[in-house]
């Protein structure tokens, strides 16, 4: 099966990130203090499919560079300011359904008891997906807002931190997974057996036990690691389940990936147990003169000064003492030393002055930008990807929201065309093939799903024909290359229009804007922002139109939730041509160049799908929970939206009652303006890697994989 890679949103409570040009850039919208800005920037990551957002932080104000926080302060620097990100990223969970969240906490001055709760409560409020970026922080600075006068030396804060680490782990296992029991009719409240006292004694902790909070949906928190020196790369080797890492060039990418890996295995653990994403920064443009252009005007809004007081703050040493003009001296800091190893070397390897490391280090902390068309920026992650330097990477923003909204919806669909990262649905393939994209439909799925019109429970509106001069709304999301939520409420509507023998010149369709800045302006509605159909359902609710379309799971939780009229759902019709939408049928599609060069690998892929759905068909349960965590919905809504049999219709197949639906769903698009160009369904569909697979996947006795 093709290696796909991971994406993590990079952020701080505040108003600039790696970038020091965010909070000036024309672009930038200034609401880092609202918690609106944040819950927008996590919506966005989680309709582009990205693994998590997640926050860094530091626990003090930045006055290395001169003893003084004035020229950071006076110029917006990185630290001046930094809300708390638990908060922040708790908003963000609130607003979303499946992104992970993540939050960095200090080893050197937080309490393990404190943390253990703090990350269980995350994990369980946004239903398991919280993660913990280790730091063991760096500055005398912080070590005086928690009345210590110096900051562990470097080697000893890790010799702390791996006990606090175990103390952590140990205080989330002390409830075993089954100890709640919530038994009202017996009065069994939980199984005392089954939580334990930790009876921690070590150098650093003493901590009794047991955590007051039972056992988080994922057990442990995904814990996050950063380490670059090489007690802080064993550390992330022995700990770390994501390492991020800020390297200038691929090569220093491609070292630290092969140094990282080659040490896991002496802490008896394999390397994909361990994901590396290093962070990059995109300028992304219609062409590469506009690219180039919005990097060059990035550069330009940062203080010549400001990187160097930044880097002062990172390293905790006051570079202010040094010649702007002369080389990085070789010196020794107490602060973060990967990234001072990397400006060091840079500096040496390429003849730059201390006043061009701050300027570099100004304009994202020495991450690489990656500049051009989307299809030259996706050249550059894959060729990375493929080369080994990386499993993913973090994306760093220029400007806010605006870097993140580009690459979800120009970056990742091509990614997605490319088989490198995941995608839903047939219409990405279809937008890619009709716009000239080389690819091979290699096999289809067809999963009905919930499909409903609804409206408010005391509509007159009760069946189809009374949608009849109506208003229906349709979701809008202008900056999409790929308007998905619109196709599917559009062929949601015209379908059930027909069986009324109903034109859409009989409706009225009424845009939504589904691209909310200011979610602000849905207050008012009761609406979950969470929800996937959050704009159509507060349309709906405000009276802006009299039905909606939704689909799924969280289609289903919706309806429950606010009691709502369901006039059709589509999902439920005997016809599968009028079932036809972006889920039904699902295409599997591989560049045509894999299929003629490498058709093993094609076949080896299906064989692993048919192998999956052989697994599937004796896992009911735990494809339910599978769906759930992917869609967002709660189990109860998969197995209405999906049916009591969702584990038997998993299969790859090619018949002609699943093309005729692809065909059909393609003639829709291009009538509707969703694609620009014709093509033949039956030329784009290659059948041959189907057959093979089929027949050498059912001779196999066992699934080939190990564990979901």
């Amino acid at each position: 099966m093709m290696k796909q890679m991971h994406l993590v949103g990079f952020m701080h409570s505040s108003h600039v990130v790696l970038s020091h040009a965010i909070w000036r850039h024309p672009q930038t919208e200034l609401g880092f203090l609202e918690p609106e800005f944040y819950q927008h920037i996590a919506q966005t990551l989680e309709r582009g499919k990205f693994d998590m957002v997640f926050f860094a932080d530091a626990l003090a104000f930045p006055d290395r560079h001169g003893n003084s926080f004035e020229l950071g302060l006076k110029y917006g620097a990185q630290g001046v300011v930094r809300l708390d990100p638990i908060l922040t990223a708790t908003a963000m969970a609130l607003a979303t359904q499946f992104i992970g969240v993540g939050i960095t906490r200090s080893t050197s001055y937080y309490q393990p008891y404190d943390l253990a709760r703090m990350f269980a409560t995350l994990d369980h409020l946004s239903k398991g997906r919280a993660a913990w970026n280790i730091v063991t922080s760096s500055r005398n600075s912080e070590a005086q807002n928690f009345g210590l006068e110096k900051h562990l030396e470097h080697d000893r804060r890790y010799e702390k931190a791996a006990e606090f680490v175990e103390v952590v782990t140990k205080l989330w296992d002390s409830w075993q997974e089954d100890a709640l029991i919530l038994d009202k009719e017996s009065g069994l409240f939980a199984d005392p057996s089954k939580v334990n006292y930790v009876n921690h004694v070590g150098e650093w902790f003493k901590v009794r036990g047991p955590l007051t909070v039972p056992r988080s949906p994922q057990g442990r928190p995904v814990l996050i690691q950063a380490g670059g020196s090489e007690r802080g790369k064993d550390f992330a080797a022995q700990w770390g389940e994501v390492i991020f890492e800020i390297k200038h060039t691929p090569a220093q990418m491609k070292a630290f990936y092969q140094d990282l890996k080659s040490r896991l295995g002496k802490f008896g653990r394999n390397p994909d147990e361990c994901k590396i994403l290093p962070a990059i920064t995109p300028f992304i443009g219609e062409t590469e003169a506009i690219a180039k252009e919005k990097q060059a005007l990035h550069n330009e809004l940062i203080h010549p000064e400001v990187g160097i007081f930044t880097l002062s703050s990172h390293m905790d040493y006051d570079f202010s003492q040094h010649d702007l003009d002369a080389p990085i001296a070789d010196i020794t800091v107490n602060g973060t030393q990967g990234i001072f190893q990397a400006a060091r070397e840079l500096s040496q390897s390429e003849g730059l002055t201390l006043r061009d490391i701050g300027k570099l280090y100004g304009q994202g902390v020495l991450t690489p930008h990656i500049v051009g068309t989307p299809e030259q920026i996706a050249d550059q992650l894959e060729a990375l990807f493929k080369d080994e330097t990386c499993d993913g990477f973090v994306i760093s923003p220029a400007y806010l929201p605006g870097t993140f909204t580009e690459f979800v919806d120009t970056v990742v669909p091509e990614l997605q065309r490319r088989g490198l990262f995941r995608e839903g649905g047939n219409i990405p393939a279809i937008w890619a093939k009709s716009t000239g994209k080389d690819t091979r439909v290699i096999g289809l799925t067809w999963v009905d799903e919930y499909q409903a019109i609804l409206t408010l429970p005391n509509s007159e509106i009760n069946q189809p024909a009374d949608l009849a001069g109506r208003k229906l709304g349709l979701p809008r999301r202008i900056e999409s290359q790929i308007d998905f939520s619109r196709a599917m409420a559009l062929r949601g509507f015209l379908s059930t229009l027909s069986l009324a023998d109903l034109k859409e010149t009989d409706v009225k369709f009424v845009d939504i804007n589904a691209q909310q800045t200011d979610l602000r302006e849905l207050e008012g509605t009761t609406v979950r922002r969470s929800n996937f159909y959050y704009a159509e359902v507060a349309a709906l609710l405000r009276g802006e139109v009299d039905a909606i379309y939704v689909k799924g799971a969280p289609g289903v939780d919706l309806t429950v939730e606010h009691g709502f009229k369901v006039v059709f759902d589509l999902g439920a019709h005997p016809d599968p041509l009028v079932r036809v939408n972006n889920g039904t049928p699902r295409t599997i599609t591989v560049n045509a160049d894999l299929v003629e060069q490498h058709p093993d690998l094609v076949v080896q892929y299906l064989v692993s799908l048919f192998q999956t759905s052989k697994w599937a068909e004796t896992h009911a349960e735990e494809v339910v929970r599978i769906v759930s965590q992917e869609t967002g919905g709660g189990e109860a809504a998969v197995r209405k939206a999906y049916g009591s049999k969702l584990h038997q219709r998993l299969q790859p197949a090619l018949s002609e009652e699943w093309i005729a639906g692809l065909k059909l769903h393609k003639d829709f698009l291009l009538k509707w303006g969703f694609i620009p160009t014709d093509f033949d369904i039956d030329a784009w569909i290659v059948r041959e890697p189907l057959a093979i697979a089929q027949k050498l996947a059912f001779n196999l006795q066992e699934p080939a994989f190990a564990q979901l």
